[in-house]
Order: C-alpha cells, then sequence, then structure tokens
C-alpha cells in the first residue's frame, strides 16, 4: 500500500498531518519525504539513528574546457542565467547560477564547452521509532525534481510492506513521480481563497493520473464560509472529506519541540488525527 500527503500550495499542514500519521504508523509502514526542497520530516524525528548515506546525481552543468576556448564570448553572452563569468581573463561558469540547459556548448564554434553529470544532493536512509525514513538534503542552489523523487521510492519501497509519502506541494514534475503508481492521495486544504483554488487543482491532477483521493481539512475554525465550501464542493465532485483538524495552536508547540502533534497531550489537533488515521486505515486497507 502507497499513500501520498499532497496540498496545493506550502503551508497547508501537509508535514504536520504527514508527521502526525508517521508517528501512529508501525514498521510494516516506510515514510518518505519526498518534498526535496524543503525535507522537514526528518527534523521531527530527531532521535532517529542514519543508517546510510548516498550520493544522488542530479543532472549536468556546463564546464569551459581551457585549452579549447578562444575567448570570443559568445557563450556568456547567450547565458540565459548569466552563469558564465570572466575571471583573471578566462571564461568560466559559475555552478551555482548554471541550471545546466546545455545553451552554451550548442553555440561555442570551438567545442570548449562540456556538460558533465554533478552531484546535487544526497539520499539519507534512516532507522526511527515506528520504522524506516527515507529522505534527502539538495545543496545550496540545487532544485527538487522528479528524478529525485523517482529515486527516492527505488529506495524507500523495498524497505517495508507499506509506504507513506511527505508529497511536494504544486502540480510539477515531483508532485506527479510522488502520486504515480499510489493507491491513495490524501490532500490538505486550509480554509483560504489560494488553499481552496490550489488544492482542487492538485485534484485535477489526482484524477487525471487515477488514483483515489480523499481531502483533509486542517485549521478548521478560522473560516466558516470557505470551509462549507470545501466540503461542499469536495462532496460535490465526488471526494470524501477524511475529517477535519481544528486550528490548534499546540500544533506549534510541538513544532517548535521537534515532534509530531500527536505526541501533544490535551491537543484536539491530537484528537482529531488519530481519528483520521484509524478511519484511513480502516476504509483504505
Amino acid at each position: 500500500m502507497k499513500w501520498v500527503v499532497i496540498s496545493g500550495k506550502g503551508g497547508t499542514g501537509k508535514t504536520m498531518v504527514t508527521s502526525s500519521f508517521a508517528s501512529l504508523s508501525d514498521e510494516t509502514w516506510c515514510k518518505m519525504d519526498a518534498d526535496t526542497d524543503t525535507a522537514n520530516l526528518a527534523l521531527l524525528f530527531p532521535q532517529g539513528k542514519r543508517n546510510k548515506k548516498q550520493e544522488f546525481i542530479g543532472g549536468e552543468k556546463a564546464v569551459v574546457k581551457q585549452d579549447r576556448c578562444v575567448g570570443c564570448g559568445t557563450c556568456q553572452t547567450i547565458c540565459p542565467q548569466s552563469a558564465i563569468i570572466l575571471k583573471n581573463g578566462r571564461f568560466t561558469v559559475e555552478p551555482m547560477f548554471c541550471e545546466g540547459c546545455g545553451l552554451c556548448s550548442l553555440y561555442c564554434e570551438y567545442a570548449a564547452i562540456q556538460m558533465e553529470t554533478v552531484q546535487t544532493g544526497q539520499i539519507y536512509e534512516e532507522q526511527i521509532g515506528q520504522g524506516s525514513l527515507v529522505h534527502a538534503r539538495l545543496f545550496p542552489g540545487e532544485a527538487g525534481s522528479g528524478k529525485l523523487v523517482h529515486r527516492l521510492r527505488q529506495v524507500a519501497e523495498p524497505k517495508a510492506l507499506n509506504l507513506l509519502i511527505d508529497g511536494p506541494p504544486g502540480i510539477g514534475c515531483p508532485v506527479i513521480a510522488a502520486l504515480t503508481g499510489c493507491q491513495l492521495a490524501i490532500v490538505v486544504m486550509e480554509p483560504s481563497l489560494s488553499g481552496v483554488s490550489d488544492g482542487f487543482r492538485t485534484i485535477e491532477l489526482v484524477r487525471q493520473l487515477k488514483v483515489p483521493a480523499c481531502v483533509i481539512i486542517n485549521k478548521w475554525n478560522l473560516n466558516e464560509k470557505i470551509e462549507r465550501e470545501i466540503a461542499k464542493r469536495a462532496g460535490q465532485e465526488g471526494i470524501p472529506v477524511a475529517g477535519i483538524v481544528p486550528f490548534d495552536t499546540m500544533v506549534y508547540t510541538a513544532m517548535r519541540q521537534a515532534k509530531p502533534v500527536t505526541e501533544m497531550d490535551n491537543s484536539p489537533a491530537n484528537r482529531a488525527l488519530r481519528a483520521i488515521w484509524k478511519r484511513l486505515l480502516t476504509q483504505y486497507i
């Protein structure tokens, strides 16, 4: 069984929901953080023991071969990212700015620029109290990609019978890589105009990929009108509402203490998330 928690935008509480489910799950569930641009899931399980680290070769960067370069400057003119600079009288590529588009190598008449594969991050495998956790850390300036999410899934899927994914926000390539082949997409929405708009755009993508979906409405009681709109529209589109999570200041306390909110006593969000997790296990497994 593969479940992915996604949202149309950042800040809806997606990682809060995923970390809560992760803490309630057992060792039959491997946890994976596919939100590689801001991978925060591991921060909520600081007791984890790192078992393995491996390099991720995520793309290519341009490199100027100085023995072939005649200093014409065409590459610098054509580079859309202004990544080619003149340094000590020689043209060179600043890796931080190069996005690997390869345009400079195509325009260079002297074949002085070559594209070389580079390491853009690292993949980590950790053991936490509730099983395995797989996540990645990108180097500064590098961006997440569907290729990285796919590689994370290759590492995570053999580790346990089930997989719980903290997906990236939005509707781009990394989201598609996280959704593909899953049996359930849990869409977290917040009661805001952008939360509704972006959340239902995500549901359109989920439908195109033919993945069953349900909705969790987070931060309940902040905007009754929009909350009712989410529930009504979800019903009209045949998307079940798995539950609601009330706005709860204990969530912020839990985040400051680097722990899932399900470890906080007397928390309304804790009680709601426990009930939702039990309901999901009953209905989808």
